[in-house]
């Protein structure tokens, strides 16, 4: 099961959708947003996606989880649109007879690297206080993490007293 959304993402439907009699371990993953990167603080995260490529993209992602581990099922939302801070942004839940398989696959399907490189999604938008946005384009994963180390290191604006 594989989903985009643009409303909070319901974590229960999730663990019910993937529950099973059949399964004796259920693991979650959920990505939030954070308030603070590398010193820097967030204020909010948006996120754009070409929706069919992305949804293919996740569905190859589930393939490749259940192909190499014993699955009862997979589910994997990833919210779109304006995420806050706290808010869940990707949610990952896989069932399994056993717990080891359960927390491998859960492992493999939450690797964020492989995971926002295989979605594509359109654009992220991560808005700093006092930095403005950087923008992620669709297709420049290695210069938007170029480009958000840059804005990580670079120095502190001070605030007016």
């Amino acid at each position: 099961m594989v989903e985009l959304t643009h409303e909070v993402i319901d974590v229960a439907a999730l663990l019910q959708q993937v529950g099973s009699n059949q399964a004796g371990a259920v693991v979650l993953f959920l990505g939030t947003t954070r308030e603070f990167t590398h010193g820097r603080q967030t204020t909010t995260l948006d996120y754009e996606a070409y929706e069919p490529m992305a949804r293919t993209k996740m569905a190859e992602l589930e393939f490749k989880a259940k192909e190499q581990w014993q699955l009862v099922e997979c589910g994997i939302i990833h919210r779109l649109g304006n995420v806050p801070l706290g808010d869940a942004s990707v949610a990952i839940a896989v069932s399994s007879p056993h717990r080891a398989e359960a927390f491998a696959a859960g492992d493999y399907a939450k690797s964020i690297d492989l995971f926002k490189a295989s979605l594509h999604l359109g654009e992220l938008n991560i808005t700093y206080l006092n930095l403005g946005r950087a923008h992620f384009k669709l297709g420049q994963c290695e210069e938007a993490l170029e480009s958000y180390r840059k804005a990580a290191s670079a120095p502190q604006i001070a605030q007016p007293s």
